[in-house]
């Protein structure tokens, strides 16, 4: 109906618009409806999926922590594992120096050696020495292995980790412990008379014996008499620091050495002295000349041990394997 003076117009709607437009605008309510639900479930499940995706990464850089502390710890245990091999290498070179002094293989086991090396140092774990007991030695090392990489392996890795940690931590204080006391016994050792001052044989043992100036009655010889030629070279037995060098009566020219540990040795009848008071000599080490000086009945060399101020058999001092070459001629031959 148009303004007034206008003609109106007559607009014919058949019957199928308005089932059809209902029909559209059903459709489209569906359709928008759909689309809102589906955009909902869309929505909900991108925040779900967003939580869960956030979940993942707390939990990845949680486990690139612990991965990354584990690292850390692996470097330590690498670290104390490569000192742990230093101290078995220093280990194995002093028990190779025992082995050798104690003529027994350069790879014999500690087993082996500890037996024979606490017989040759007993003079010195005498109480009243002051150095104390001695002790069996013995080694025993052990090793285990890890792996896995779920969080809950990395947390298995971690407990393998502390106790693979603490078993180095033991095997390095054993191996230091034990390395400490063979460095205590390589002192001992050093200062023990295992070789004898001349190589030659024992014309008189230590022990009792007839008077070898009237030949009757008893005595006690505190040593061991060592036939030799005028100006025999001399050697020092044992690592020590020269005590005195003096004219000693009936032992004629007096050489004494200071061994520490309470052990001394006494060479007389000698010719020359080739060391003075206050001189460290290392075994082997030229210190006289035997002769024929002071109480003698023939030219030999007078070698005593003296722990405590008591004399001891020098050849119980040696080594096993030292011990059974040497030849004792009969008792007739003393020579003081």
């Amino acid at each position: 109906m148009p303004d007034e003076g206008g003609t109106v117009r007559t607009l014919h709607i058949g019957a199928w618009v308005l089932p059809t437009l209902a029909v559209f605008l059903l459709t489209l309510v569906a359709g928008l409806s759909f689309f809102v639900y589906h955009s909902q479930q869309a929505l909900s499940s991108y925040v779900d999926r967003s939580a869960e995706l956030e979940a993942l990464r707390f939990t990845h850089a949680s486990q690139q922590a612990q991965l990354n502390v584990f690292a850390e710890r692996m470097v330590a245990l690498d670290e104390q594992i490569t000192a742990l091999r230093a101290h078995e290498n220093e280990l194995n070179v002093l028990t190779g120096q025992f082995n050798r002094q104690l003529g027994l293989e350069d790879d014999a086991s500690l087993s082996d050696m500890a037996p024979r090396l606490n017989d040759l140092l007993a003079w010195a774990y005498d109480g009243q020495n002051g150095v104390g007991g001695s002790e069996q030695l013995a080694s025993a090392l052990s090793a285990t292995a890890v792996a896995g990489d779920s969080r809950e392996v990395i947390k298995g890795m971690h407990r393998d980790l502390d106790r693979l940690m603490m078993e180095a931590d033991d095997a390095e204080h054993y191996i230091i412990t034990l390395k400490d006391k063979l460095f205590g016994a390589s002192s001992i050792l050093a200062a023990t008379p295992t070789i004898l001052p001349l190589n030659s044989r024992i014309s008189a043992a230590f022990g009792g014996r007839r008077n070898p100036f009237s030949g009757s009655g008893q005595e006690m010889h505190r040593g061991l008499d060592i036939p030799a030629p005028i100006g025999a070279v001399v050697r020092a037995p044992a690592d020590g620091t020269v005590l005195s060098v003096s004219q000693a009566g009936g032992y004629g020219l007096l050489l004494t050495i200071d061994h520490g540990y309470g052990l001394i040795t006494r060479y007389a009848h000698l010719s020359s002295a080739l060391v003075e008071p206050g001189d460290e000599v290392k075994r082997g080490q030229k210190i006289a000349r035997t002769g024929n000086s002071g109480r003698s009945t023939g030219p030999h060399l007078h070698y005593e041990t003296v722990i405590g101020g008591l004399a001891v058999d020098p050849l119980k001092m040696l080594p096993g394997h030292v011990a059974k070459d040497v030849v004792i001629a009969e008792r007739g031959e003393a020579q003081d």
